[in-house]
């Protein structure tokens, strides 16, 4: 069975972008559908809009959260885009002990691959 570009977009659209369950609503391999994708600029763009899509309506049950004084929410949020304003976790590595270096010195002048 041949499937239509038209039916892959559809099927993208309603699976988030996600290829394995398109595929499986289109009755084709993953693999298939993935090298179908790989060859048709419009399959592609539709496989991001549909990612995009879904970003959208994450962000807006995320921002809902946030409204309703969900804590964790809005420490996430601030965690990830206020950071020019002071919050966002930082991470302190410390290390402890000798470190091993080997280096190796080649000069360019003499090289092996020259015959």
């Amino acid at each position: 069975m041949k499937v239509s570009i038209k039916q892959i977009v559809e099927a993208l659209l309603n699976t988030g972008g996600i290829v394995a369950p398109a595929a499986d609503i289109l009755g084709i391999t993953r693999q298939s559908l993935g090298e179908r994708i790989e060859k048709h600029q419009k399959l592609q763009d539709a496989k991001n809009e549909a990612k995009e899509i879904i970003n959208d309506l994450a962000e807006g049950k995320y921002i809902k959260k946030i409204n309703e004084g969900n804590l964790k929410a809005m420490n996430r949020w601030l965690d990830v885009h206020a950071k020019d304003r002071g919050w966002g976790k930082t991470v302190e590595q410390v290390h402890t002990g000798a470190v091993k270096y080997e280096v190796e010195i080649i000069d360019p002048s003499s090289s092996e691959s020259e015959s």
